[in-house]
């Protein structure tokens, strides 16, 4: 049973997130955490612009705030996202890969608390934020999935978690969609 999706993102993110969300049903079983590398302050503006297009809720999570189904929670800018107790939590603590957020660190908060009841999805972006990640969600038996390269406007981050040998799926974000679907429902 899937209890979380965890989708990372940086250079290209939002418009790959705008063809993703938006397809996603209201009633989607279970919460979806998105962190994307992003200019500071512009997370709300990201979480409203993707909730003007979606019939999912879409938000900037908040520290304490419950996980729930059905809610996409946008990584606030400037703070690490972890999940605990089916919380978020915001640390400020060092950037990782240079970015703060940073998707290793939520991932890798997903793969403690759920295990292989987690999904993680890595999009387009420069770098290599999202391999570990991958990696620890795949080791907690979770399903991984990466954005095809051909898609992308930066592809490190997803050629990167290719090339680690713990993606599950690859992916144009179209099929993104559709998989996340069929992986939550058929559970």
């Amino acid at each position: 049973m899937i209890s979380v999706v965890v989708i990372g993102a940086s250079t290209g993110g939002p418009t790959v997130l705008k063809n993703i969300i938006p397809k996603l049903p209201h009633d989607f079983p279970v919460p979806i955490v998105v962190i994307q590398h992003i200019i500071a302050n512009f997370s709300k503006q990201l979480a409203q612009t993707l909730q003007n297009k979606s019939v999912i809720i879409v938000k900037e999570g908040e520290h304490m705030e419950m996980l729930k189904p059905g809610i996409v929670y946008i990584a606030p800018t400037e703070k690490h996202l972890t999940i605990k107790h089916g919380r978020i939590i915001l640390k400020d603590s060092p950037p990782r890969h240079h970015v703060k957020p940073s998707i290793d660190i939520t991932m890798e908060s997903a793969a403690l608390e759920y295990g292989d009841q987690s999904i993680a999805v890595v999009l387009t972006g420069a770098g290599a934020d999202g391999t570990k990640g991958i990696e620890a969600i795949k080791n907690a038996g979770g399903i991984t999935i990466a954005q095809s390269k051909h898609s992308c406007i930066a592809k490190d981050m997803p050629r990167n978690a290719i090339e680690s040998g713990h993606v599950d799926y690859v992916l144009s974000p179209e099929a993104i969609t559709d998989k996340l679907i069929e992986l939550v429902n058929s559970q």
